[in-house]
């Protein structure tokens, strides 16, 4: 399971994240040691999102693939923000699911590219990512989407909380 978190402002980030974590912390708490933790691939920026995400969400990726993630939960505090958990098939590796999702919400947020998408994407990592492991994604996505990314948010392997900083071996 992948997780995208949507929110209609930037004024909203600080809230969204602080009341996400703690859906997030409730999740891990309860779950069984052999479950898959619900990665949070990032954050995006737009107000019609928050009120009128898909149930699914297709694209083509640079080679032409089709891909399609159905949406199967969503939690959140409507037309604020929303946390949207997209099923995603075992093997999918996160960096190629972010990417895509990237992608997908860049082409519906352009209509007939008259809308800037700077800064609207902020991408979440694992607090424990290796720092040059992290560097190499953030070049690739600023590769892939130079004009979309604002700096990242980090998600403890603990609680699952997203953090503000990478914690050197803390779990907020």
């Amino acid at each position: 399971m992948s997780v995208l978190l949507l929110f209609r402002a930037m004024s909203d980030l600080t809230r969204a994240c602080r009341e996400a974590s703690e859906i997030l912390a409730i999740q891990y708490c309860s779950r069984k040691h052999d479950e898959s933790d619900a990665e949070v691939l990032g954050t995006w920026i737009e107000p019609s999102m928050v009120q009128e995400f898909p149930v699914a969400r297709t694209s083509r990726d640079q080679s032409g693939a089709r891909w399609t993630f159905p949406v199967g939960e969503s939690a959140g505090v409507p037309y604020v923000w929303m946390m949207r958990w997209l099923d995603v098939a075992d093997g999918t590796g996160c960096d190629d699911v972010r990417n895509f999702i990237v992608q997908a919400l860049m082409e519906n947020s352009m209509p007939n590219g008259a809308v800037s998408v700077s800064g609207q994407f902020a991408p979440v990592f694992a607090a424990n990512t290796v720092a040059e492991a992290l560097q190499d994604k953030m070049r690739c996505l600023r590769e892939r989407f130079p004009d979309g990314l604002s700096l990242p948010l980090f998600q403890g392997p603990v609680t699952g909380r997203l953090l503000w900083f990478q914690g050197g071996g803390a779990d907020g």
